[in-house]
């Protein structure tokens, strides 16, 4: 259906456009939309903003017949790709309309412009191109606020890799060059598909894309990720036939490859394709309708808050002397229960906090003193009647460049001291925004969403109340056994060394608890003050129970993604007292050992000497085996719904008297979790509530508790001759922490195994989660794998890694990771693309984006191409530090020494090289070295042809008999230099 003929009006002020002059059409136009315009408001923007590839406009009739289409639609200003005009040139059309194009000085072929609306005309600030790919146009919406738009045309894929980076080197100049706006939309044609949201981590991309992603896809999505913008296409659900927009000349393949891309997904209220604007071309029009509202959106230039830290000791000494000096007194006092011993604590350190340490407020001022005094010249002056307007508006405009710049000096020095530091930078990022974000909108059971704040807290507490609620039957039908170890009649009380040691081991900076002592003023050691922990420590020990100020847990929330409004999309911390962990990190210790002696090589989680490496190892290396010698393997990874805060207490208890955990130990843990309860905290606290199930979080013990559970819960499943036969030994299932993947070699015994799985973990109080149990098989299926009546799907994400079952197993994960590697880069922009010396910058590009790109690669299999795509990418980000382009044709060796960052690959091979070390001097027998060992020959054969590129074949072109060299520490250790020097070589 087509559009009907539409007459924007202009912004107020444009006298000069008919119709809008008259009192009876403003009154029409700004009626529809209830806002008033004058001083205290100011209307709303509304643009339609369409990108079209128009094949060619290089002849005066297929300009005409352009223009002639475009009076059906409402557009204002629309992007045009492959115009195929020479040169740069701006053109007032027969029509009134602005025609800027650019395109190259001696071909014909490509082109980008601008066709602008009469009515905007006046508006236009500048238009300037970059390259004859790249284009923008800067428009004025008001007095204070512009929109920058750039129209951009990508090189197909018939053109050089070389030319496709220069072209992504050209976009942020256009998005950064001359005045900064508020608001930048980027759109055309970018021979890219990026389809839909395949990952968490692919936050530019909505969930409505057409067509799978390709490798020009990946490229477009690290720009996005580098540069925070979004694909406003994916994020709008339209039928197939509003979606694409290009088609092949046969009309059979339809692709979705022109977007518009914005830097605030806010302001675009639509995105659609137009067939009622058409030229005869393979390409269609994609429009945008954006939406700027001016009056609430205001740069904020200084962010000045009075909230206050919590208060620690500065001066150590003299912390120390008052706290002796306050328990001296108290020497001959007698306490009768923990609860007083833990009170008078509380209380002495609290008062010596206060007695050496004074609140001050996070942000001590942005401002520079010149730039106070100018601003109170301006008051003064506004005082006076004989000022002149002229005088007062340069003051104006000198106060707004001073106070930019004290921002931008003040966040640079922000930045310089934090990385001196070693501190925190995700603290840093929040302290560079604009503010704590508050929840001040929350949905209840029935979908209603409420802005009122006791409301809020209501919605807020009943949600987790039902969530820590008991579900099942918890009654005690056998009482637990009394167990008493031999040789241990006697439990030993807990020392002095070890609160030292404990302490040592607990970081700064934490929020505390209800009790507000903060772990400085504990780790201050004075000797005085660990005697008076040690009595408290050994009087619950002793008695069995716990001070009743440890019993509650502050619970905040932090959003995750997605809806604001749902408590389901928000994250819990629990903040406890810190004497409280320090106390059950000692009982944490003593307990360790037996625990983990309890636990199997298929646990990799929360246990000393093993990590994500054992099962990414264990996995990538059965792929690698099953897909060599064609044995067929099917993987079930198993999710559960909320794991840790839904276990069965009583079966908690169970698990550890299976593990011979003394009766005293257990009756403090049974102690604590009857007594436990909550509260959450929002911008005030709920009222307490009891924690029936589930174990503590925060609490350092949680966690062997919780694996303790699983290995509970699986030695009961009957799992025996089911799985994979690794040379007489089955492997049938991996676990980390709750991350659990159901291993076998056909289909009925994986829906046997995930059926027995499911009714053993109802039994603890654990529930599957249909909608994200994935599988994946190399065996073709008639139909899907079911738990209940919900089907699983599948997909292949385990431990942070991409898992498939092919022949690029190996090497789909280096791709992934390059991607988050420029999404954390992205992050880190304005630290690593600011002005600080760059020795700061390798220091953060070192610990905060290197790792993330290395995360997990000793498990991976290196091939010459993916070696070169790591390269790539790292040496793009080195001239993204540097401030250097592609067209400055400046060697690698110069900007790695410039910039002095680790290399890539060496890293690589480096961890590599000892990862494959410590595998081959592996003698526990955990899974990770069985299946390195494995040769399924009597089984099955392997396919005629090449096969792929092992993990091990790169370490075998050093040392054939890598295993039994690997024995000799000093020999492995002398050929690692040769192994990382074949590899930055290739890269090379």
């Amino acid at each position: 259906m087509k559009d009907k003929t539409y007459q924007r009006p202009s912004v107020p002020g444009d006298s000069n456009v008919p119709g809008y002059g008259s009192s009876q059409s403003r009154q029409r136009v700004e009626g529809a939309k209830n806002i008033r315009v004058g001083s205290s408001y100011q209307r709303r923007r509304t643009l339609q903003i369409a990108t079209y590839n128009t094949r060619t406009l290089s002849t005066e009739h297929k300009l005409l017949e352009l223009e002639e289409e475009l009076t059906h639609v409402r557009w204002d200003i629309i992007g045009l790709s492959e115009i195929r005009r020479r040169g740069e040139r701006q053109l007032t059309l027969e029509a009134g309309h602005v025609f800027h194009f650019k395109g190259q000085e001696n071909s014909s072929d490509g082109g980008v412009g601008f066709l602008i609306h009469k009515r905007h005309s006046q508006n236009i600030v500048q238009v300037d191109s970059i390259s004859e790919r790249v284009i923008y146009l800067i428009l004025r919406l008001n007095k204070r606020y512009c929109l920058k738009i750039i129209q951009a045309y990508a090189p197909t894929t018939a053109h050089t890799d070389e030319e496709l980076e220069t072209f992504y080197e050209d976009l942020p100049i256009a998005m950064h060059q001359k005045a900064a706006t508020q608001y930048t939309i980027v759109m055309g044609d970018f021979n890219a598909k990026v389809g839909r949201s395949e990952d968490p981590s692919d936050t530019p991309i909505g969930n409505h894309g057409i067509g799978r992603r390709n490798e020009r896809g990946n490229v477009l999505l690290n720009f996005l990720q580098q540069h925070q913008a979004y694909v406003m296409n994916t994020f709008f659900q339209k039928k197939f036939q509003r979606k694409w927009t290009w088609q092949s000349p046969d009309g059979r393949t339809k692709n979705e490859i022109d977007f518009i891309i914005a830097n605030k997904k806010e302001i675009v209220h639509d995105v659609t394709i137009l067939n009622s604007c058409s030229i005869g071309i393979d390409h269609r029009l994609v429009r945008a309708r954006v939406v700027i509202n001016t009056k609430t959106a205001r740069s904020r230039m200084i962010n000045k808050t009075n909230h206050m830290k919590w208060t620690s000791p500065n001066d150590i000494n003299k912390f120390q002397k008052l706290i002796e000096t306050n328990l001296e007194n108290l020497e001959n006092e007698t306490y009768k229960t923990v609860d007083e011993q833990n009170q008078q604590l509380t209380e002495i350190i609290k008062s010596a906090e206060k007695g050496c340490s004074s609140k001050t407020s996070r942000d001590k001022g942005k401002l520079s003193q010149t730039t106070k005094t100018l601003m109170e010249r301006r008051r003064q002056l506004k005082n006076k009647q004989t000022t002149s307007t002229g005088e007062l508006k340069q003051l104006n405009k000198d106060i707004s460049k001073a106070i930019r710049r004290d921002t931008r000096n003040c966040n640079t020095e922000m930045i310089t001291r934090v990385i001196e530091e070693n501190r925190s930078l995700k603290v840093l990022r929040r302290r560079l925004g604009p503010g704590k974000k508050n929840i001040w909108q929350l949905a209840d059971k029935k979908g209603n969403v409420t802005t009122n704040k006791d409301e809020i807290l209501e919605i807020t507490k009943g949600f987790y109340q039902e969530l820590y609620q008991l579900r099942e039957n918890q009654t005690e039908e056998n009482p637990l056994p009394k167990i008493l170890n031999v040789g241990s009649e006697d439990i030993p009380d807990i020392t002095i060394d070890e609160i030292s040691t404990a302490l040592a081991e607990m970081k700064n900076n934490k929020a505390p608890g209800d009790d507000e002592v903060v772990i400085k003023s504990l780790k201050a050691r004075g000797g005085t003050l660990l005697r008076e922990i040690q009595k408290l420590f050994n009087a619950c020990l002793t008695e069995g129970v716990t001070p009743t100020q440890w019993n509650n847990a502050v619970v905040v929330i932090m959003h995750k993604k997605g809806n604001i409004t749902d408590l389901n999309n928000y994250r819990p911390i629990s903040l406890l007292s810190h004497i409280n962990k320090l106390y059950m990190k000692i009982i944490t210790k003593r307990l360790t050992v037996k625990l983990d002696f309890y636990q199997p090589y298929e646990q990799a989680g929360f246990r000393s000497g093993f990590g994500t490496n054992d099962h990414l190892q264990t996995i990538k290396t059965l792929i690698e085996k099953c897909l060599e010698y064609n044995k067929p393997l099917v993987l079930i990874f198993v999710d559960y719904e909320k794991a840790f805060d839904t276990i069965n207490q009583r079966k908690m208890l169970e698990a550890l008297a299976e593990c011979r955990i003394d009766h005293r130990y257990m009756a403090q843990i049974k102690y604590i979790y009857d007594h436990a309860t909550a509260c959450v905290k929002l911008h005030a606290k709920t009222e307490t509530f009891e924690i029936q199930r589930g174990v503590r979080q925060g609490d350092p013990i949680s966690p062997k508790l919780f694996i303790n559970l699983l290995e509970y819960m699986c030695k009961r499943i009957d799992w025996e001759n089911m799985g994979i036969n690794i040379n007489g030994e089955y492997l049938n299932h991996l676990r980390f922490a709750d991350d659990i993947v159901l291993i076998s070699d056909n289909i009925g015994d994986a829906k046997e195994m995930l059926e027995r799985l499911k009714q053993a973990s109802e039994r603890v109080g654990l529930k599957l989660n249909a909608s994200k149990t994935q599988y994946m098989t190399n065996i073709v299926t008639s139909g899907n794998i079911q738990i209940g009546d919900a089907e699983i799907e599948q997909a292949y994400k385990y431990l942070g890694h991409e898992i498939k079952i092919s022949r690029d197993n190996q090497t789909c994960e280096i791709f992934r990771r390059i991607g988050l590697t420029w999404a954390a880069f992205g992050k880190l922009s304005n630290i690593l693309k600011s002005d600080i010396p760059i020795c700061l910058k390798r220091k953060v590009y070192n610990q905060c984006v290197l790792p993330v790109m290395t995360y997990g690669a000793e498990t991976l299999t290196l091939t010459k191409k993916s070696a070169n795509k790591v390269r790539v990418a790292q040496r793009a980000m080195e001239r993204c530090m540097l401030g250097l382009y592609l067209r400055d044709r400046i060697s690698n060796d110069i900007i790695r020494q410039r910039s002095g960052v680790e290399d890539a690959i060496s890293r690589i091979a480096t961890l590599k090289w000892k990862w494959a070390g410590h595998l081959a001097r592996t003698t526990d027998g955990r899974w990770t070295k069985k299946i390195l060992e494995w040769r399924p020959r009597h089984e099955a054969k392997r396919s005629i042809g090449r096969l792929p590129t092992r993990w091990s074949d790169d370490i075998k072109r050093i040392q054939t008999n890598w295993i039994e060299t690997a024995q000799n520490r000093r020999m492995w250790h002398s050929l690692r230099e040769a192994y990382v020097q074949q590899w930055t070589e290739r890269a090379a």
